[in-house]
């Protein structure tokens, strides 16, 4: 293949890629927001606040893909009873993770012809790394007796819905578990699982380029097929 064509087989891709009418821009959104973590292992979760930000791309009308940075908090305690008298463990984590998350939509997976409303709903799942370090402290003794540093391999698995505000602006609702492979983000390694925290997230999303006239592939319904000319 020459270089003279070179470039028009790069024009007709992505002729292609968006002859549904819709710019690449309006296939990607940025979004950011805070919200709690808990630890299901812990004897009691104290408040976690988290904040995210993510950049959104979405190839076709049922995937969406996300890289994503968070940065949080773990916070709580654990009770151990050495010779029945129950000594308190407070554990102190902050964390930074970075990843990739695919998500399906599930309106378009069963709608795939029709536009949704106000509301659509993802499952999503991903990977990527946590950086934390974790301090782990007895009763009322404010002097930290541990800490953990590592960064480690984690999975992700969650559920989100968004509702549309405007033509430019986006709200999403966000569960989801991380699932790092590590026993010591709590400070607590006597432990068989590996740890893993619950989020609960509320974002905003701002949608690239998108305004009243040229609207953000989520709220589209998938178009009919449309066939690249042969030569």
């Amino acid at each position: 293949m020459n270089l003279i064509k070179l470039p028009l087989l790069s024009a007709l891709i992505l002729w292609c890629f968006c002859s549904t009418g819709q710019s690449i821009l309006q296939r990607m959104s940025i979004s950011t927001g805070f919200g709690n973590s808990i630890n299901p292992s812990a004897h009691h979760n104290e408040l976690s606040l988290s904040w995210s930000s993510t950049f959104s791309f979405t190839p076709i009308h049922l995937l969406m893909l996300e890289a994503e940075y968070e940065k949080g908090q773990l916070n709580g305690y654990h009770l151990r009873l050495p010779d029945y008298s129950p000594i308190r463990e407070r554990y102190f984590t902050s964390y930074q993770y970075t990843g990739i998350l695919a998500n399906v939509n599930l309106f378009k997976l069963f709608n795939p012809r029709k536009a949704p409303a106000k509301i659509v709903p993802y499952l999503y799942a991903g990977f990527g790394y946590i950086n934390f370090e974790s301090n782990l402290r007895q009763n009322n003794n404010s002097a930290t007796i541990k800490t953990y540093t590592y960064r480690v391999y984690t999975n992700t698995l969650g559920c989100k819905l968004r509702y549309r505000l405007n033509p430019y602006l986006d709200l999403l609702t966000i569960i989801e578990s991380r699932l790092p492979q590590t026993l010591y983000l709590d400070a607590n390694p006597d432990k068989v699982n590996y740890d893993n925290f619950i989020n609960f997230k509320v974002e905003l999303c701002y949608k690239i380029a998108c305004n009243t006239k040229r609207k953000y592939i989520e709220w589209l319904a998938k178009p009919q097929k449309t066939y690249c000319p042969t030569f």
